[in-house]
């Protein structure tokens, strides 16, 4: 979501509202599509500033503060081979034979393009930076570059979806609303705070029904028999 979406559907819930307002406001057919057109303009308001909110030079930073002091296999033969120079000076370093470049090229060529597929779904140089980390460090690498891609968002993702919507689903239940006329079902899910809607909106999950929440990496559904809700996290596709 950018800034000329936004402009589009404000624009749109204008036009709705001014169509709504010379009816009368008794047209409930209007009435509903101003509610749809201003939802529009609101969640993606929370989408825009939730992009914004993340400090993901930030979240590198812990990241790479917390890493282990491991040494890759690569700089261990580093480490090994100047020793080794050390105490024959003679010995020269052998170029990388034609396989050998071949295939450090392949590996730079692949993570280029995975890179590519991450800054076109990301919003600023950190959020790439910081998604980039995961591909580099954490995923096993397939060698496809979509999937490899798929997986470094996703568990970049993982922990904080996880963690705001256990942190919600911990919260008392909210009130149901009820209007003149109406009268709320005993198994009907609860409306959740709108801190908790503006919260799953900016974790990309949408209502799907009146007790069920879902996105890519997870699912809040309302349990009516225990009266709560429970979440439940997607796993990352087992790739074959």
């Amino acid at each position: 979501m950018d800034e000329t979406k936004l402009a589009e559907l404000e624009a749109v819930a204008a036009t709705a509202k001014q169509i709504a307002e010379e009816a009368g406001g008794t047209d409930e057919s209007l009435n509903s599509a101003l509610q749809e057109a201003e939802a529009a303009v609101e969640s993606a308001k929370t989408e825009l500033e939730a992009a914004q909110d993340i400090d993901f030079k930030k979240e590198l930073e812990n990241l790479e503060a917390n890493k282990p002091p491991k040494r890759s296999e690569k700089e261990k033969a580093k480490f090994t081979m100047e020793k080794i120079l050390e105490r024959f000076p003679d010995i020269k370093e052998e170029p990388l034979d034609e396989d050998e470049k071949v295939s450090a090229l392949e590996v730079k060529l692949l993570r280029n393009q995975v890179e590519g597929i991450i800054r076109a779904n990301s919003k600023t140089e950190d959020e790439v930076r910081y998604k980039m980390h995961f591909y580099d460090h954490r995923i096993i690498k397939t060698g496809n570059i979509h999937d490899d891609a798929d997986n470094a968002e996703w568990l970049a993702n993982k922990a904080r979806t996880r963690n705001a919507l256990i942190e919600m689903r911990r919260k008392p239940e909210g009130h149901q609303g009820s209007g003149a006329g109406q009268r709320p079902s005993l198994n009907a899910a609860p409306e959740l705070p709108p801190a908790d809607v503006k919260k799953l909106t900016e974790l990309g999950l949408k209502q799907v029904a009146p007790d069920k929440w879902e996105g890519t990496k997870a699912v809040l559904q309302y349990n009516k028999a225990a009266k709560k809700w429970d979440l439940t996290i997607k796993q990352a596709p087992v790739k074959k």
